[in-house]
């Protein structure tokens, strides 16, 4: 649902830079916990915390 959300430029911050594909899924989590995990992955932005949190590598993909 969040996803379609960006890719139909609903959300303001994603609008203009998609379209959007999903890199990294976490476990099952509520709506506030999918929020709050939401921003700080947004916080991260592309420094290291960002992977850490993911597990993806730098290079991408």
């Amino acid at each position: 649902m969040r996803l379609a959300q960006h890719n139909a430029g609903a959300s303001k911050w994603t609008k203009g830079k998609g379209p959007w594909r999903i890199a990294w899924q976490s476990v099952e989590l509520s709506q506030g916990e999918a929020r709050k995990l939401e921003n700080r992955l947004k916080r991260q932005g592309r420094g290291a915390g960002f992977f850490a949190l993911t597990g993806l590598p730098k290079g991408g993909s």
